[in-house]
């Protein structure tokens, strides 16, 4: 394996997911040209971006958890195929996806469940959205004409902004939930079929500087021993170890 056997469907994954973001942004984009905010329909207003903000959040949570059944599914049938030896039965490999995901949404990264990180974004985003909504209202009010782009880029806006914009903040977390499903149901299925040794490899786009992952890729593990996802967006992959005869 030259790569991350799931990269190029995590990235997939990750464009689909962004389209999603940017259908949001210009949705909002035109109910505020039709309904310019000002010191009248501020609550309505608020309330309409408070409702963007959970429908958001709802339809992310749905797209990963799509994403994290598709990656499980594929990773258990990639090292299955792989393997050297005898092979799980399609029953075994049903039974385990069914286990494997229902064990990895009540999983915890950095001590927060995918559901306490989603609702964190949605507050992150909240707080975005009624800052911004409260600059335009003040210039609107002081005589400047308020830009409802500062108010959209919120959503789909590529800059920073305090906490990151939907669209950089929930892309790295659909990007991480995708390569730490991987790495979760890999660890999970090679020992399933009885792998003894396992590389840890990490992606030719890291850079070697002595980090965490430098160290892990030094020596080989048993399966269960393997580490924990090390960090967001961390595309590092397995290489099972077989010893010719």
């Amino acid at each position: 394996m030259k790569d991350n056997p799931v990269y190029p469907l995590a990235r997939r994954q990750i464009r689909e997911y962004q389209r999603l973001v940017f259908r949001y942004g210009k949705e909002v984009r035109e109910f505020l040209k039709a309904n310019r905010p000002n010191t009248f329909n501020k609550r309505f207003i608020e309330d309409y971006l408070m409702d963007v903000a959970v429908n958001l959040t709802e339809s992310t949570r749905s797209q990963i958890i799509g994403n994290v059944e598709t990656i499980i599914g594929f990773t258990l049938e990639f090292y299955n195929e792989q393997h050297q030896g005898e092979k799980l039965s399609i029953h075994e490999l049903d039974e385990l996806k069914i286990d494997i995901f229902k064990e990895f949404l009540l999983s915890e990264f950095k001590g927060k469940t995918l559901d306490q990180r989603l609702h964190h974004a949605e507050r992150r985003l909240r707080v975005n959205l009624s800052r911004e909504l409260q600059t335009f209202l003040f210039r609107e009010n002081t005589g400047s004409k308020g830009k409802i782009s500062s108010i959209i880029s919120s959503i789909s806006g590529r800059e920073y902004k305090v906490g990151g914009t939907a669209l950089r903040w929930n892309s790295r977390l659909v990007l991480s939930e995708s390569f730490r499903a991987y790495q979760f149901t890999a660890k999970r299925v090679l020992g399933e079929l009885g792998v003894e040794e396992v590389k840890w490899v990490n992606s030719p786009r890291h850079e070697p500087g002595g980090k965490l992952i430098d160290e892990y890729a030094k020596k080989t593990y048993k399966p269960s021993e393997l580490p924990e996802y090390p960090y967001p967006c961390n595309d590092s992959y397995f290489v099972p170890i077989y010893k010719t005869k």
